[in-house]
């Protein structure tokens, strides 16, 4: 697996990630495999975690790295689509390397397909959060269109499916 800097689909997230993150955006702060320490997690809740790797990321087809000799068979290695970039929890299409969702402090971020966007806001999704010391982030602003805050609701898995496979579709 890994991340594709150059997708045009993850330029936005990238800069919004690197700008969030106390790295110096080197490369190896760019991508780190799933391998780590709950202590090198920078402002994420953690059930804000488990909503994003465990419960999202395990919705999410797993495609086969490669092929392990076996005796007359072949056995495939699957692809884990739990990452850390700049440091922030992400599920990464294993392919293509494209950011589909993020977690965000207290909250978390999810990709979804455009034609679903008005059905994630009509669920509770919401583009704009207004925090409590009254900044706002204006996900449209710093994301683009068909990123919203997730909204623990049930469709997210089927939206992010929908991604990923328009990201495999359209590479």
């Amino acid at each position: 697996m890994r991340l594709n800097e150059t997708h045009p689909m993850n330029e936005q997230v990238l800069r919004h990630l690197r700008s969030r993150s106390r790295h110096d955006g080197s490369v190896d702060s760019i991508f780190i495999p799933i391998q780590h320490r709950d202590a090198d997690i920078e402002n994420c809740h953690p059930d804000v975690l488990y909503r994003v790797w465990h419960t999202l990321g395990s919705s999410l087809p797993l495609p086969a790295e490669g092929n392990v000799p076996g005796e007359g068979f072949a056995i495939l290695k699957r692809v884990d689509p739990r990452a850390l970039v700049y440091n922030t929890p992400v599920l990464l299409h294993p392919v293509e390397g494209v950011v589909l969702a993020f977690c965000y402090s207290m909250q978390y971020i999810i990709r979804v397909p455009e034609e679903s966007l008005n059905e994630a806001l009509e669920a509770g999704c919401k583009t704009e959060m207004v925090w409590a010391q009254g900044e706002k982030t204006d996900l449209k602003k710093e994301l683009g269109d068909n990123w919203v805050f997730g909204h623990w609701v049930d469709d997210e898995e089927r939206w992010l499916k929908q991604v990923y496979q328009q990201c495999a579709d359209n590479p």
